[in-house]
């Protein structure tokens, strides 16, 4: 038998990346995702500047009045909102209270003022340290003292007042409310701290230096 005889075809030339002819691609490009990084479990808390601990961002409070409230949590802003109000009405009695002071003692030192002028005197200004008895007293003799009065200060005039009241305890001792103090500690009270002085260290300077002390008060004739 004969022999089947067959022709070759020649292969199209196929540039180099070009797809084979007759050949569809299939596969199509997919754009590029971009990955949303998710929040973690840290970059979610954050911590409250009242108790110090994690807490939901959520939980913070960002918008307030008061500076000092922005950044605590909800808890501790609703704790110390709450003190607040409970300090406000003491503040406000306060404030009442040292403007009612304020007033009054303006009013005291006008009506003493003009008493004072009826008798050419004026009041003089004496520092409020809890030496102002002693240190008023050494402001009188730097005006009308010896020369050796006018060096006194107040912690001459109080040693001077303790040391006479322990000699002549007989005088003073039955008409001072000691407590438990003994007399003795009282004296030496008066002479090394800035306890108040009264009418018993008017009265015993009023000896020591020999000279009557008139005291003016302003709801007194």
């Amino acid at each position: 038998g004969s022999r089947a005889r067959g022709t070759l075809a020649k292969k199209p030339k196929q540039e180099p990346g070009q797809s084979p002819p007759n050949v569809k691609d299939s596969i199509k490009e997919q754009p590029a995702k971009t990955e949303v990084p998710k929040e973690t479990f840290a970059e979610a808390k954050t911590v409250c500047k009242g108790c110090k601990t994690a807490v939901d961002k959520s939980q913070i409070v960002r918008k307030d009045s008061s500076p000092e409230m922005i950044g605590l949590c909800k808890k501790c802003h609703e704790v110390r909102k709450q003190k607040k109000k409970a300090v406000e009405p003491e503040e406000e009695g306060t404030r009442e209270s040292r403007k009612k002071a304020k007033m009054n003692k303006e009013l005291e030192s006008r009506v003493l003022s003009q008493k004072l002028a009826d008798l050419g005197l004026c009041l003089v200004e004496i520092a409020a340290d809890d030496h102002c008895l002693f240190s008023a007293l050494c402001d009188q003799l730097r005006r009308s003292g010896t020369a050796q009065e006018r060096k006194y200060t107040f912690k001459t005039l109080r040693r001077m007042a303790a040391d006479y009241m322990l000699h002549h305890k007989e005088h003073f001792k039955e008409f001072l409310s000691l407590g438990n103090e003994s007399f003795e500690e009282y004296c030496r009270r008066i002479a090394n701290s800035a306890s108040w002085g009264g009418q018993h260290e008017l009265l015993a300077l009023s000896h020591c230096l020999q000279r009557n002390i008139e005291v003016f008060r302003h709801d007194i004739t």
